[in-house]
């Protein structure tokens, strides 16, 4: 049978329109290729830029260019600027060069990408509990961080600790001495919460309960074996070595003097060393009650 004309007329157009409409988008498709293809090699020039700048803060910092491990962690950041170590050494770093307006404000950029971040909840509440000058000293919020961090792992003793440390700081003996004790249920070889301990005996005046606790922290501390490899639990050794605001407590100089005691320290030497810590408590706490911060009534 004859196909009509017309009919081969129209076939012959649809015939064309679909040659014309494939080759088109063979085009278009080559085309997105070629530009996926761009912009995936762009990527991984950028991806492998990052880690180069990366590198040179991590070497620049352990060479202890402090200035320019900043610049270059900063660098970093402009090519991945939610990658979370570089916000937390660079908060570190930017706190060993006293900056801690910029580096609690960058623990805050690391919060702001990861909220269940531990480490930076504990950093930051570290930096507003450091009293050294030009910190944001506000034991309120220190509080709030170190609670944060602490919900976030309970597996950690140290915000268990630094919460004991800021009660203390608060004139609180009450609430210190649960989350102290909380401390060394949780890390049995936790130094500084036996000494602090110690320190709360003393205050209550029990001298022979603080110097038992006192001579069991240096007992720990000569162990030297930190536990699960956390720096800060178990090794006052390793932990005043540590870079960034972990060294930063206001309790931890206290505490490397009283670490270096003999084990058969005695009874007025115990004395000694807690009447320093207790005449920094009474200043924390001065400080504390007239800060721009509403200071909620303390424990006995």
């Amino acid at each position: 049978m004859r196909i009509p004309r017309h009919f081969q007329y129209i076939l012959g157009v649809f015939t064309l329109a679909f040659i014309l409409i494939t080759v088109v988008k063979a085009r278009q498709d080559q085309t997105t290729l070629d530009r996926a293809n761009q912009m995936s090699d762009e990527r991984r020039a950028q991806v492998v830029r990052f880690w180069e700048t990366y590198r040179r803060a991590s070497d620049r910092r352990d060479a202890g260019d402090l200035n320019g491990a900043v610049a270059a962690y900063q660098e970093a950041l402009r090519l991945n600027d939610r990658h979370e170590d570089t916000l937390y050494y660079l908060g570190n770093t930017l706190c060993d060069l006293g900056r801690y307006e910029e580096a609690l404000s960058t623990f805050q950029r690391l919060v702001a990408v990861n909220a269940l971040s531990a480490r930076a909840h504990f950093q930051a509440g570290a930096i507003l509990s450091c009293a050294e000058p030009g910190a944001p000293f506000d034991l309120d919020g220190a509080e709030r961080e170190f609670q944060r961090a602490l919900d976030i792992n309970r597996e950690e003793s140290e915000p268990l600790v630094r919460l004991g440390e800021v009660a203390l700081a608060k004139g609180d003996l009450d609430r210190a001495q649960d989350y102290l004790t909380g401390a060394t249920r949780l890390n049995s070889k936790a130094v500084e919460a036996y000494y602090l301990r110690g320190y709360i005996r003393w205050k209550r005046g029990d001298r022979g309960g603080a110097v038992a606790l006192f001579k069991t922290a240096l007992k720990l501390n000569q162990a030297d074996k930190p536990v699960r490899g956390v720096l800060g639990e178990g090794d006052v050794k390793r932990r005043a070595q540590v870079s960034g605001v972990r060294r930063q407590s206001p309790f931890l100089p206290f505490l490397l003097d009283a670490m270096a005691s003999r084990p058969d320290v005695s009874g007025p030497q115990v004395d000694a060393a807690y009447r320093q810590l207790a005449r920094f408590c009474d200043g924390l706490s001065e400080r504390w009650r007239h800060s721009p911060h509403p200071p909620s009534p303390p424990g006995r």
